[in-house]
């Protein structure tokens, strides 16, 4: 933990964001080198400074920070993401796409100092060697949805994603057709990576995004009625939510969990079946 100490950077962002709700995107991870980062290579970026300094990698973990679109250095994730990763690169050449980068809670950046800020992002403060930068009007991780566009499958949510407002999201529902409600309100009563557990209330129907990645090994209720997620933004989640005050409880799960809890049953089963069965033999 010594050598992975939180940099001036992190600690900012514990000051600005305390309650984690914000990620960071590593602008120059998609700018090419630059002439500062070539000069200090050698000497202030060497080692496991890389790791600290650069945001490119997992790191931030150790100061309970997040990113969305970090390196990958075996492409582990699930397609979903992996795709959304590839879109994120051919949005940071273009000056118009800061309502991408807002829509997925990216509020913070950080580059070196001759480098441009990714369209949306402003210099807020930094060092000798890099900037930092706020994204004027980034979206929190976990929240009721205002405006947003259903559609019945994938492709034709990457069709749409260059082309949504501020704060509006594209949804996976299975069929075609805009969206919008009043703003409603979000607490987080519990928010760990096993468990999600919110209050919401909702002034008309709308969903709730969770910046978390859609897959299918996870329990989620509302009201205690179980709830199923949809695709949201391509690689996230988003869950139905009706007009009124509800609590959502989600749990995250593993694939094969309740045959692998079931397996040391049935094999301590079938073990003592034998003892019993060796012990009969040795007393007849």
């Amino acid at each position: 933990m010594r050598v992975f100490g939180p940099t001036a950077f992190a600690r900012y962002l514990k000051l600005r964001d305390p309650e984690g709700r914000y990620r960071t995107i590593a602008e120059s991870f998609f700018q090419g080198l630059s002439p500062l980062e070539l000069e200090q290579s050698v000497a202030a970026l060497a080692g496991p400074e890389v790791s600290r300094r650069l945001w490119y990698q997992q790191t931030p973990l150790f100061w309970e920070r997040g990113t969305v679109f970090n390196e990958d250095f075996d492409v582990g994730d699930l397609s979903r993401v992996e795709s959304l990763r590839r879109l994120s690169g051919m949005a940071t050449g273009y000056r118009d796409s800061a309502n991408f980068f807002g829509a997925v809670a990216l509020r913070f950046g950080i580059r070196f100092r001759d480098q441009q800020a990714l369209a949306g992002f402003h210099p807020v403060g930094g060092d000798a060697l890099q900037a930092w930068d706020e994204h004027a009007r980034a979206f929190p991780d976990v929240r009721l949805l205002e405006k947003w566009r259903e559609v019945p499958g994938p492709l034709q949510a990457l069709s749409a994603i260059p082309g949504l407002g501020e704060g509006e999201l594209v949804l996976e529902s299975g069929r075609l057709a805009p969206g919008a409600a009043r703003p409603g309100t979000v607490r987080l009563v519990e928010n760990r990576p096993e468990r999600l557990v919110a209050d919401v209330a909702a002034p008309e129907p709308t969903w709730l995004f969770v910046l978390r990645a859609f897959w299918p090994y996870r329990s989620i209720s509302l009201d205690g009625r179980p709830v199923e997620a949809v695709p949201a933004q391509l690689g996230f989640s988003a869950v139905p939510v009706p007009a009124g005050v509800h609590r959502l409880v989600w749990e995250e799960g593993l694939p094969g969990l309740p045959l692998s809890l079931a397996g040391p049953i049935l094999f301590g089963m079938i073990a003592a079946g034998l003892a019993v069965s060796h012990l009969r033999r040795r007393t007849t």
